[in-house]
This record gives C-alpha cells, sequence and structure tokens, in this order.
C-alpha cells in the first residue's frame, strides 16, 4: 500500500464515521462521564441558575403574614474547545496493523488499516480525556500545551474551596494521612448536613485513599462475624460507595447530590468530529476538534472536607447557611 492510497482510505472511513471522536469522547471509559451528568450543547460559558426558597407553612390565621422569600442565585460554567492533531507514518503503523490482523486471525483484506489507526486514536483521546479531566489546569497563554486545555477536577475543587461568593460546604478534618484515612471519612460523613445524608450516595476521593481506606478496614474489621468484602469499599455510617479517582488531590474528599456534577459538551451544534485528513511529505495528518468541560452546577451543594487551619463547618457565611442549611446549626 503506498501513502495515497491510505491517504483516500482515511478521508472515506472519517466520512463513513463521522462520529468515531465523539463516541470516543462521551465514552463510559471516561471515568468521570459515569458520575455527570450530561448538558449538551455548549460552547464556552453556561449559566446555572438555582432558586432557594424559605419556609411557607405556618398557623393559620384570618391576615396575610408572608414568610418565605425566593432566590435565584447563579454560577458561569464554561467548557473548553479542544483539538486533535495526530500524524502518523503509514511504514510505521503497517508493522502494528499486521500483527493486529495476525493476533485476531482476521483476513487482512477484511480488516482495513484506517479503522485499525482510527480505533488507536479513538482509544487514545480516552486515555488523554482520563488524565486531562482531573489533573488539567486552563491556561490561556499555552492552551496547546498538555493538560493546559482545560480545568480538571482536581483545579475545580481547588477553586471551590476558594470561592466566597458560590462556596461549597466544608467539613473540618485532620489532613488525610495513610493511617487516618478511616477517622477522616467517619468525621466527614457524620459532618454531611443531616437534610441531605439519605441523598449522598457516594464519596469522592484519590485512588490511592481508596485502597489505603480498603486496606485499613480490612486490618480493623476483616476478623468482625459480619464483615464482608463489599464493606471494605464502603463508608461505615451510611455504607456508601467509595469512587476511587485516578490522580485526584489527595487531600479532598467531595460528594454532592445527584446530577449536580455535570459535564459540558456540544453534540447537537459542533459534535467531536475528524474535521480534515491531510497528507504532509510521509505523514497522514488528522484534524479533529471537540468542546468538554466539567464542573458543579451549584456550588453551595457540594460537600469538601478541609484540614485548613481556623476552618468552620458549613458555607463560611451565615446568610447562605441560612438559606440552604436551614435545619443546620450552623
Amino acid at each position: 500500500m503506498n501513502i495515497d492510497q491510505i491517504l483516500e482510505e482515511t478521508k472515506r472511513f472519517a466520512a463513513q464515521n463521522p462520529t468515531i471522536l465523539n463516541a470516543a469522547v462521551m465514552s463510559n471509559e471516561i471515568l468521570l462521564n459515569k458520575y455527570a451528568k450530561l448538558i449538551p450543547r455548549i460552547r464556552g460559558e453556561f449559566a446555572s441558575v438555582n432558586s432557594v426558597m424559605g419556609h411557607v407553612v405556618q398557623a393559620f390565621s384570618p391576615t396575610w403574614t408572608e414568610t418565605a422569600d425566593v432566590q435565584f442565585r447563579g454560577k458561569q460554567l464554561k467548557n473548553y474547545h479542544q483539538k486533535v492533531n495526530f500524524a502518523f507514518t503509514p511504514a510505521e503503523i503497517l508493522g502494528s496493523w499486521v500483527q493486529q490482523k495476525y493476533d485476531e486471525g482476521v483476513e487482512l483484506k477484511d480488516k482495513t488499516i484506517s479503522k485499525h489507526i482510527m480505533t488507536m486514536l479513538a482509544a487514545k483521546i480516552i486515555s488523554d480525556v482520563n488524565i486531562l479531566s482531573v489533573k488539567g489546569v486552563y491556561n490561556a497563554a499555552t492552551p496547546t500545551a498538555w493538560l493546559a486545555s482545560m480545568d480538571g477536577l482536581n483545579q475545580v475543587h481547588i477553586a471551590l474551596l476558594a470561592n466566597t461568593d458560590n462556596p461549597c460546604f466544608k467539613i473540618p478534618t485532620d489532613a488525610i494521612t495513610s493511617t487516618n484515612i478511616m477517622d477522616v471519612v467517619l468525621a466527614y460523613e457524620k459532618g454531611i448536613p443531616e437534610q441531605y445524608k439519605d441523598s449522598i450516595k457516594f464519596l469522592k476521593m484519590s485512588t490511592t485513599n481508596a485502597q489505603n481506606y480498603k486496606l485499613l478496614y480490612e486490618d480493623t474489621f476483616g476478623k468482625n462475624t459480619d464483615y464482608s468484602a463489599d464493606k471494605r469499599n464502603r463508608t461505615r455510617l451510611g455504607e456508601r460507595p467509595i469512587v476511587g479517582i485516578p490522580g485526584m488531590n489527595a487531600n479532598h474528599i467531595a460528594s454532592t447530590l445527584e446530577g449536580n456534577f455535570v459535564r459540558m459538551v456540544d453534540v447537537v451544534e459542533n459534535p467531536a468530529t475528524i474535521t480534515d485528513v491531510q497528507k504532509l511529505d510521509y505523514k497522514i495528518k488528522v484534524f479533529g476538534e471537540f468542546t468538554l468541560g466539567y464542573d458543579y452546577a451549584v456550588n453551595e451543594l457540594v460537600i469538601m472536607n478541609t484540614s485548613a487551619v481556623g476552618a468552620v463547618r458549613g458555607l463560611g457565611n451565615a446568610a447562605l447557611n441560612a438559606l440552604y442549611y436551614p435545619e443546620e446549626a450552623l
């Protein structure tokens, strides 16, 4: 096969499979996608508005006694325009293509090299987004540098803890170590606001912390008669699953109400697409683009631990505490 044949085949494959990149970006193999509510048709910024109403029920009297008011609070969420610039040299890729066909026992005529290449590309996009969605830190000065094209989960959490206009609910704990992780998780669970204890379904933490929790739980309770292997991956009080996120900040534990963690994509007007395939010298270049962002729709409903000196439980604002958590003594 010569380079022009492979070029034309790759172009045909891209035209016949326009959603192959979109399938990679939307894949559940990207860990955060499993826990994020999809908000489509977003390109750039998105205004999230939540309404909070005070108490309205009171004893009857024959006069008008207004009690509640409604406040509308907003937050700007952002997704990021990403690109894929993938180049390959056909002479170098032929070996892996032939080897794959040999391993699978498939005739070469029944497997195209373009499908082989695009399958590799899709797998690499999934791998990259898994890392970027957690460790990314957006840098407008160098957005094409690796990890600089969008803010990932760690940066979202750092911004949450520092935000005073739209704060998250903080629970003071000790700094997390391999020997106290079970105590920290217990303190975190006990600190979850009463009204949301049944609504918080799982906790996110780093994979290392989740593994240390499992080991410590085994060492502490492994000989109990009611011990089961499943409990190693759950909290003690609410038996909530502990979700380990590779690369997540080791100091943070986070949880929120279902549907509050979102991923923003533009799958309607601008889905992830291969936009062009070109030849340059001995290389074939594949151009693609998509938009993607992760964030929480309502910061005030995100619960995070903090070991900061002087930290107090709650939103750090008396008026907001009364608005969002009126039943808590904060």
